[in-house]
């Protein structure tokens, strides 16, 4: 997960814009053309860093805010975060640390 395009992705100067999109149960990559030029990243070069598993902090939070409403979306989430959540607990209770070794 990166924290912008702009370290990794060439960026052109365009009407043409690509984004993310959540529609049923398919995240994809939409492509069209906005009014004005700007400076974004390049369309394709954007599309195949989406295909390839690449995204930023942007895209997952829309897709999570697009997909948590949704209820099996729900049960599936809040069953993964209690495993992960205990995981982290028991992990971090039986890490010895310096705390632990005093008498």
């Amino acid at each position: 997960m990166e924290d912008t395009w702009k370290v990794d992705e060439p960026f052109v100067f365009t009407r043409a814009g690509a984004a993310v999109r959540v529609e049923d149960d398919t995240v994809s990559v939409v492509q069209g053309f906005t009014r004005k030029s700007s400076v974004r990243p390049d369309p394709s070069a954007y599309a195949a860093a989406i295909e390839a598993g690449r995204c930023t902090h942007d895209e997952v939070r829309y897709v999570l805010e697009k997909s948590i409403p949704r209820p099996e979306i729900i049960g599936a989430l809040r069953a993964r975060l209690a495993v992960t959540i205990r995981s982290l607990i028991v992990d971090r209770y039986s890490m010895p640390t310096r705390l632990t070794w005093r008498s």
